[in-house]
């Protein structure tokens, strides 16, 4: 169930591996929503934590978490420090337990670097995992599927990778400022 939220709340993103390791911990705050789902949104200086490594955020960003997709998807500004400017992680449904928002991440990213270059990351621990953690097959054929589509919906501009995005990261700067 997805809290009632204000804009500004945090929110903390804890994602784990499918064998319930730790991946990623980080807190953000609230945006607004959509038909689209959740925005989030993180600042330059944010310290993101995952296992046996911290990172500090370059730039501000703004996320999305879906309602009922496979995948939350960051938006760095165009031109920013970010390593890319969409980058879309493969996880289960995201699951909401009070402002904290829950996912296992499985492996595959769609990204799209600031020169317009689109790829699927990560293809080989995916692999790997999917052995290793013994992925059940309609696991691997709903992400595998999902990974399709979304390269194709980046590619194409689709919604909300075309320019919604930009307006919620308005959004983020404007209620910053």
């Amino acid at each position: 169930m997805i809290p009632d939220l204000r804009p500004g709340d945090p929110v903390t993103q804890h994602y784990r591996k499918f064998d319930g390791s730790p991946h990623w911990r980080f807190d953000t705050f609230f945006v607004g929503s959509d038909e689209f789902g959740i925005w989030i949104g993180g600042t330059a200086g944010a310290l993101m934590e995952g296992p046996g490594l911290s990172v500090v955020s370059p730039v501000d960003w703004v996320g999305l978490i879906p309602r009922d997709e496979w995948f939350v998807a960051t938006f760095n500004a165009a031109g920013s420090d970010a390593f890319a400017h969409t980058y879309i992680d493969l996880m289960s449904v995201p699951e909401w337990d009070g402002s904290m928002v829950r996912a296992i991440d499985l492996d595959l990213d769609v990204v799209r670097l600031h020169d317009g270059r689109i790829y699927l990351d990560d293809e080989d621990e995916f692999e790997e995992h999917r052995l290793e953690f013994g992925y059940p097959a309609d696991l691997v054929t709903t992400v595998s599927s999902t990974a399709e589509r979304l390269l194709d919906e980046v590619r194409s501009g689709a919604e909300p990778f075309g320019s919604v995005y930009a307006e919620w990261f308005a959004r983020w700067v404007a209620m910053r400022a």
